[in-house]
């Protein structure tokens, strides 16, 4: 049985995550082989970072449980121009995040990828829900974005969202033609 220390520091390698830049999809839209490539890609990413999530987690109950002083502490980093984030442990308790606000996939598909439950697309006016206008629901998810758990998550929901697309493309591609 491992201790609390080696527990903590497995998990702490858990949260070496990086997220590089998928192929545009406008440059592989027509072939099936990347096509099916990219989406056999996506599985392990999604299970990489739902891990590293549940570390960080684990990390704050395992090491001195509910004081209310954090063990991690991130710290804003710059990462590579060709990923989308990056998050990088060190022993003591540090872990670097740096997020690449330029990257495509950020953009497309891990803004859009905020939870509706954190920032919904409606609001109630008083006498019922309206939409909310585009550039509010945009704003308010890049603010949930503060937050690196929040990116990992937005990201989950990026990744599955990108994945339809993908499997839609590469069925497209499959159906015969009349």
């Amino acid at each position: 049985m491992a201790t609390n220390a080696e527990q903590i520091q497995t998990n702490l390698a858990k949260c070496n995550v990086s997220l590089w830049e998928p192929d545009a999809l406008s440059k592989v839209q027509l072939s099936a082989c990347k096509l099916q490539c990219i989406e056999n890609e996506i599985d392990p990413i999604v299970a990489k970072i739902t891990e590293a999530l549940a570390a960080l987690s684990d990390i704050e109950d395992v090491a001195t449980g509910d004081t209310g002083f954090n063990d991690v502490v991130f710290v804003e980093s710059t990462p590579p121009t060709e990923t989308v984030w990056s998050m990088t442990s060190h022993t003591n308790g540090s872990i670097y995040f740096g997020v690449n606000a330029s990257s495509e996939f950020y953009a497309g598909y891990v803004i859009p990828g905020v939870s509706t439950t954190t920032v919904p697309v409606e609001a109630d006016v008083g006498n019922g829900l309206e939409p909310r206008s585009a550039d509010d629901i945009y704003q308010d998810r890049v603010a949930a974005l503060q937050s690196q758990t929040e990116v990992m998550e937005a990201t989950i929901n990026g990744l599955a969202n990108y994945k339809a697309l993908i499997i839609l493309k590469k069925d497209s591609l499959a159906a015969e033609y009349l």
